[in-house]
């Protein structure tokens, strides 16, 4: 699973990194995003999974809520978005019979990574 959610967040963390530019301009003085990105690579480069993604997926959250722009609110959620996905669990780890990790597909939409089965 760690190789797997390591992939995950390394082509989330990719994809919300060409998007901090637009945040920035918004709110140039707001380091959450970029935190957020660096949690989320740190984790994608054999880091642990702890309360440093957490944290800054939150605070990359309520950067997204005080963005002053449609576009710099989705660079931000696009952060938030990096450091959270280190906390998926795909149901065929748990449940004998259902999909393999692997089974989860990632797209980039709207500078934000986004997964579904």
């Amino acid at each position: 699973m760690t190789e797997d959610a390591s992939e995950i967040v390394a082509f989330a963390a990719a994809c919300a990194e060409t998007a901090l530019d637009v945040f920035e301009a918004d709110r140039p003085d707001d380091p959450r995003p970029r935190e957020a990105v660096g949690a989320a690579w740190e984790f994608a480069l054999g880091g642990e999974r702890g309360k440093a993604l957490r944290h800054t997926a939150l605070a990359a959250l309520k950067a997204a809520a005080a963005a002053g722009t449609v576009a710099a609110r989705e660079a931000a959620l696009a952060a938030m978005s990096a450091a959270g996905s280190a906390y998926l669990h795909p149901l065929g780890q748990e449940h004998p019979g259902q999909a393999h990790p692997r089974s989860w597909r990632v797209r980039a939409q709207g500078g934000r990574a986004r997964l579904w089965r």
